[in-house]
C-alpha cells in the first residue's frame, strides 16, 4: 500500500518535509513530495519534489517504531536524505486531522444548540396547541432532542469515518514492513502521554464556525432559544393557561333591578411634558470644550490601532545582489535577495511547529507586472517561549519579497493575553535593531516605564528611515496621554473627541492638541516602511489647567476639511512647541 507521511525535526534525522512510501518486493520505494535538509538553527534551503528512491530492504541500515514514529536510517549512498524520523501518517486522501477535528465540532455545536430548540419548542407547542400537561410537554421535548441529538451523532460518525485515522494507516504500514524487513525493532519506551492543556485563543477561534451557513444557522438557533426561553419564563406555568384560543372571562350576572352606576368622570388631562433643553452648542473651531473626568490606561497611538498579534514577524534584512556564479549555483545574469527574518513571540504562552513561507518575486521593467519566482520556507520546531524571538537568513532570485506566516490571532481587546514585560524588556539589548524596536512598542503598548528608556537609547543613534516610527513611541510614553480620540467628520467640518490624561505630580496649563489625518494607517509590522502622508493638521487649545494624575473628555470642532483622512492621531503638548 502506498502511505505517506511527514518527517519531522529530531536530532537522529537529517530531512524533513513529506514523502510517499510503497513497500515492494525490490525493496522500499521512497518518492519525495517536497523534503528539505534539516540541521540544528537551519534555514532551509530548497525543497526535492518529485524524486523517486528505491531502498533495497539489505540497504536500510535501521528501522524502530518509536510510539507514534517510525524511524528509518539507510546507506547514504541512496540519497543525501537518508535519516528520517516519520510521523503523521496517512493515506494520501483523508482529511486534516485539525480540519477534521474542526468539522465534528461544528457539528456537535450544531447538534446541541438544534436539541435545545427542538425541546424547547416541542414543549411549548405541546403545552399551547394541544393543552397537555407537564409530563407529556416534558416527554415530547426529550423525545425531539433525543431524535436531534442521534442525527447529530450519526453526522459525527460519518465525519469520522471519512478518513482512515493516523494510527490504522501506521499500523497497516508497519505490518507490511515485517513482512519483507523482519527486523523492524519497537521501542521498549512507551510512547509519552498527551498533556491535557487549556486551549488557546487561536485554538479557540478555530473552533468557531467559518462558512457564512454556519454561523447564521448558530445565531439564528441561539437567538430562537433565546427568545423561547424568555417568552416561557415570563408567560407563567403552561398549566395555568387554558387551551387554544382567547383566555375565558368570567362574565357576572346583571340585575335588572339594581341602580344604574353612576357615570364615570372624565380622566383630568395631564399637563404636557416641559420641553427638552437644547444640547449644548460645540465650541469655537480652534478651541476644546472640558467635560466630565476620565482615565486613560494607555494613549492612542495607530501602531496599536489594533490589538497586537500573538506572533510578530519582523523582516531584519533585504539585500538585493547578482548572483555569484556556478560554485554557489546562481547565475551571474540574475539577481538574488538576502533576507534576515525574525519572529516575536508576543502571547503568555509558548508556540511549537512555527512555520513561515518568504515568496521571492521579480518585476518586469516594460508592464510593471510582478511574477513569483522561487519561495523558501523556514521551519522553527519550537517551543518559542513568551516574549522571546527567533531568527532565520534565506536567499533565492527575486528582488522583492513578501513573507506569509500562521494566524495565531491577536492579544485580546486589552492585551490580556500578552507575554509579561520583563520579557521585552529583555529584547531591548537584543542584536538586531528591528527587533529592539519592537520590544519598545510592546512595552509602550503595556504601560511599562521602561520604554521610555529604551527609545531614548534607540533614538541616540537614529536612522533616517526609522524616525517616524520612533517619535509615534515617544509621543504614546510622553507625560501627557490622548485616549478614546474620535473624530467625525461631515460636510461643514468635523467632530472631535477623546479623553486627555495628565500622568505628572503637577498641573499643567497652557495645553494645546494636536490632530494629525493620514491618508493611510501606520504599520507596526514595518518599522522602516514608507510612513503615510499627513493630509491634515489642525492644533485646538486647552482652556485652563488639567490637575495632576487626572484627565478630562474634551470635544471640539475642525473647520471644513478638503480631504478625508483614512486615519486620525492626536498629539498633547504646550501650544507652544505644538506650533
Amino acid at each position: 500500500m502506498k502511505v505517506r507521511a511527514v518527517a519531522v525535526a529530531s536530532e537522529r534525522s537529517n530531512a524533513i518535509g513529506t514523502v510517499e512510501l510503497e513497500c515492494t518486493p525490490h525493496g522500499l520505494m521512497l518518492v519525495h513530495l517536497g523534503v528539505g535538509s534539516f540541521s540544528e538553527d537551519y534555514a532551509p534551503g530548497a525543497l526535492t519534489t518529485g524524486t523517486r528512491v528505491l531502498v533495497p530492504w539489505a540497504a536500510i541500515e535501521r528501522a524502530e517504531i518509536e510510539g507514534d514514529r517510525l524511524f528509518l536510517a539507510f546507506e547514504p549512498a541512496l540519497s543525501p536524505h537518508h535519516r528520517l524520523m516519520l510521523a503523521n501518517f496517512s493515506t494520501g486522501t483523508s482529511v486534516d486531522p485539525r480540519t477534521l477535528r474542526r468539522k465534528r465540532s461544528i457539528a456537535r455545536l450544531a447538534a446541541g444548540l438544534g436539541a435545545l430548540v427542538v425541546a424547547l419548542a416541542g414543549a411549548e407547542a405541546a403545552a399551547r396547541l394541544l393543552g397537555t400537561g407537564p409530563a407529556i410537554a416534558t416527554g415530547v421535548a426529550l423525545g425531539g432532542a433525543l431524535a436531534v441529538l442521534l442525527v447529530g451523532l450519526f453526522a459525527d460518525r460519518l465525519l469520522a469515518q471519512g478518513g482512515l485515522p493516523q494510527e490504522g494507516v501506521r499500523e497497516a504500514f508497519e505490518r507490511e514492513m515485517d513482512v519483507y524487513l523482519p527486523a523492524l525493532e519497537r521501542s521498549e519506551t512507551p510512547a509519552a502521554p498527551k498533556k491535557l492543556r487549556a486551549l488557546t485563543l487561536a485554538e479557540l477561534q478555530g473552533l468557531l464556525p467559518r462558512t457564512t451557513f454556519a454561523i447564521v444557522v448558530t445565531l439564528t438557533a441561539s437567538g430562537l432559544a433565546f427568545v423561547l426561553v424568555a417568552h416561557w419564563a415570563l408567560s407563567g406555568q403552561p398549566e395555568r393557561r387554558s387551551g387554544y384560543g382567547e383566555p375565558r372571562r368570567h362574565v357576572a350576572p346583571v340585575d335588572e333591578d339594581a341602580p344604574e352606576a353612576p357615570a364615570p368622570k372624565p380622566a383630568a388631562k395631564r399637563p404636557p411634558p416641559p420641553p427638552k433643553p437644547a444640547p449644548a452648542a460645540l465650541p469655537a473651531a480652534g478651541t476644546l470644550a472640558l467635560g466630565d473626568p476620565c482615565r486613560c490606561e494607555r494613549a492612542d497611538s495607530l501602531l496599536w490601532a489594533d490589538p497586537p498579534p500573538r506572533l510578530s514577524i519582523l523582516l531584519l534584512k533585504q539585500r538585493v545582489r547578482p548572483g555569484r556564479g556556478a560554485i554557489e549555483h546562481e547565475s551571474v545574469r540574475k539577481r538574488y535577495t538576502d533576507v534576515d527574518v525574525a519572529v516575536v513571540n508576543n502571547g503568555a504562552g509558548e508556540l511549537d511547529q512555527i512555520t513561515l513561507q518568504v515568496l521571492f518575486f521579480k518585476r518586469d521593467a516594460g508592464t510593471g507586472r510582478r511574477s513569483q519566482v522561487d519561495n523558501r520556507p523556514l521551519f522553527y520546531e519550537g517551543p518559542l517561549l513568551g516574549g522571546q524571538a527567533i531568527k532565520w537568513s534565506t536567499d533565492a532570485e527575486g528582488t522583492e519579497v513578501e513573507i506569509q506566516g500562521p494566524a495565531l490571532g491577536s492579544l485580546g481587546a486589552e492585551g490580556e493575553s500578552a507575554a509579561p514585560s520583563d520579557r521585552f524588556a529583555e529584547l531591548l539589548v537584543a542584536r538586531h535593531r528591528p527587533v529592539r524596536l519592537h520590544a519598545a512598542m510592546m512595552l509602550a503598548y503595556l504601560g511599562d516605564p521602561r520604554a521610555r528608556e529604551g527609545l531614548l537609547k534607540l533614538r541616540e543613534a537614529l536612522r533616517e528611515d526609522e524616525a517616524p516610527y520612533l517619535d509615534r513611541l515617544l509621543q504614546a510614553t510622553s507625560e501627557l496621554r490622548v485616549c478614546r480620540l474620535d473624530v467625525k467628520q461631515d460636510q461643514s467640518g468635523a467632530n472631535v473627541n477623546g479623553c486627555l490624561f495628565n500622568t505628572t505630580t503637577e498641573a499643567k496649563k497652557e495645553l494645546g492638541v494636536k490632530l494629525r489625518g493620514l491618508d493611510a494607517p501606520v504599520l507596526a509590522s514595518d518599522p522602516v516602511g514608507n510612513p503615510p502622508n499627513l493630509v491634515v493638521e489642525q492644533v485646538l487649545g486647552v482652556p485652563g489647567e488639567i490637575a495632576p494624575q487626572s484627565g478630562v473628555v474634551f470635544t471640539g470642532r475642525l473647520p471644513r476639511l478638503d480631504a478625508v483622512p483614512a486615519a486620525w492621531e492626536a498629539i498633547a503638548d504646550r501650544q507652544e512647541l505644538l506650533r
